[in-house]
């Protein structure tokens, strides 16, 4: 998509803004302590590979699914909002038990969710390629750093009964990070209206 274009349906994201609404969406303090013990390189290389992949294929999924990029902003606004109020409601990812294999717990279900996919194609579409794959990369890494990493005082039972990893701090950065994705969301909604 040409610039012109670009600023034409309402969509020039800065990089910072396209950094910091991937680093949102994944929510690295979230997941801090969920998968202690896990050599998390493998499972980083493959969520990375996957939403690198997402980034360089995004401008031709969207023509072949025949959706508009202002429609897709709306789309990941919405997404993005969502999963920003559960993360400022839960605060905390429950602890995995040990199993699975080296991509599994973490490439998937914690490392790459359904909003940083689809963060990371409208990063690519409204900021840079270059912006999301890096973006990405730095928000995946921490996610996969975060999530290995056990809690000083180890894991707790929540009120609920699920077993919890992660400190008050590390639930309050999370808590942040989804109030930035709320606000970043209705952002992208906004400016998804306006462009149609």
């Amino acid at each position: 998509m040409t610039e012109v274009a670009r600023v034409a349906d309402g969509g020039v994201m800065t990089v910072v803004v396209g950094v910091v609404l991937l680093l949102a969406t994944a929510n690295p303090p979230r997941h801090a302590g969920t998968v202690p013990g896990r050599a998390p390189w493998p499972a980083t290389a493959v969520a990375v590979g996957a939403l690198a992949l997402l980034a360089v294929v995004a401008e031709p999924l969207l023509d072949a699914l025949d959706i508009t990029v202002p429609t897709w902003r709306m789309t990941v606004g919405i997404v993005v909002a969502l999963a920003g109020a559960r993360d400022l409601l839960r605060g905390r990812a429950t602890v995995m038990e040990n199993g699975g294999n080296v991509v599994v717990p973490l490439a998937f279900p914690v490392l790459l969710r359904p909003e940083v996919a689809f963060a990371v194609v409208i990063v690519a579409l409204d900021a840079s390629l270059g912006a999301a794959i890096a973006g990405a990369a730095l928000a995946v890494g921490l996610g996969a750093w975060a999530a290995v990493r056990s809690s000083a005082d180890g894991p707790r039972t929540d009120a609920a009964g699920a077993r919890v990893a992660s400190s008050a701090l590390t639930a309050g950065g999370a808590r942040l990070l989804g109030a930035v994705a709320i606000a970043l969301g209705v952002d992208l909604i906004v400016d998804g209206v306006l462009a149609v």
